[in-house]
């Protein structure tokens, strides 16, 4: 891209907010964070809509994708082909079968990939055969995305909350009272910085039983352990998300240093905080920090 162009996505990607482009400016783009791609128009085949669209989610999260059209235009444009006597390309009828289909868009997508021999893999599958995110035909569309943005948003402010209420006080207790095993003043013990004897040991429930040490000494271990891959997309100071943390933003400081380390230490000595875990993704022992350290430095959808 030239100069001029480079300025403007860097200026974007630094501000946010959106970007109006030919589909040139798709070749080679993998930013994260990109969670909507809007086609002006018909594009002119499944690839290149295909290709357009997974300039978004990559991150693995539900994006969408939308296509604008004017009412009539399909009838429009028909004619006019005729009057020309011009046909349809393979491309453009594949397009055209996508967007005005009754059925699942997946399907056809599908379809048309196996037929093409763009894949080699099992028979095609519409949106309620396997575990995968619905199309608009196999659920509510656009409604059903926006009530799930907002239900991210809603609980996303939720986390943002807690983990801001956490950042004065002693994270050990008020994890351990959240719990149900600490004490009941837990949330509200603001001595963080001073000697406090949940930090020493805490006592495990459940099958793991046992003690563990929740010492600066051993969360700063713990911490060190955790090895994060680059899409995983974490702050290194707090370990969460930076979808949540002020460091994806230039020259920001991370608000929530050395929260997570406690939190993810202290829910392994507990059932709640131990199913939490699991329905997460982590299969492995919940002893074997070698182990839960590995898993936690991935990318997680959850």
């Amino acid at each position: 891209m030239n100069d001029a162009t480079a300025g403007i996505v860097r200026r974007w990607k630094k501000s946010g907010g959106c970007v109006v482009a030919t589909s040139s400016l798709g070749t080679g783009v993998n930013y994260k964070d990109v969670a909507l791609t809007v086609h002006v128009g018909m594009p002119y085949g499944l690839i290149d809509f295909a290709q357009e669209s997974g300039r978004v989610g990559r991150d693995g999260e539900a994006v969408a994708s939308f296509i604008l059209l004017e009412k009539n235009w399909y009838a429009e444009e028909g004619e006019r082909r005729s009057r020309q006597k011009q046909e349809w390309s393979v491309d453009e009828k594949e397009m055209n079968a996508f967007v005005y289909t009754e059925g699942c868009r997946r399907l056809v997508l599908g379809v048309t990939a196996s037929q093409r021999k763009y894949f080699d893999g099992d028979s095609p599958q519409d949106c309620k055969s396997g575990d995968m995110e619905r199309c608009d035909r196999c659920c509510s569309g656009v409604s059903d995305w926006t009530r799930s943005q907002e239900e991210m948003s809603v609980e996303r402010y939720m986390v943002q909350e807690a983990l801001n209420h956490i950042a004065v006080v002693c994270p050990v207790c008020w994890v351990t009272s959240a719990l149900g095993f600490g004490p009941e003043t837990g949330r509200a013990h603001k001595a963080r910085g001073q000697a406090c004897t949940q930090r020493e040991m805490v006592n495990c429930t459940g099958s793991t039983g046992g003690t563990l040490s929740m010492s600066e000494l051993e969360c700063d271990k713990f911490r060190a352990s955790i090895l994060y891959v680059k899409a995983a997309n974490a702050c290194h100071r707090c370990g969460l998300s930076q979808k949540l943390c002020k460091t994806r933003e230039a020259e920001c400081q991370c608000q929530w240093p050395k929260i997570a380390r406690a939190i993810l230490r202290l829910a392994t000595v507990n059932d709640a905080g131990r199913e939490i875990i699991t329905k997460a993704g982590y299969i492995g022992e919940m002893n074997d920090w070698e182990a839960y350290a590995l898993w936690l430095g991935q990318k997680h959808n959850q």
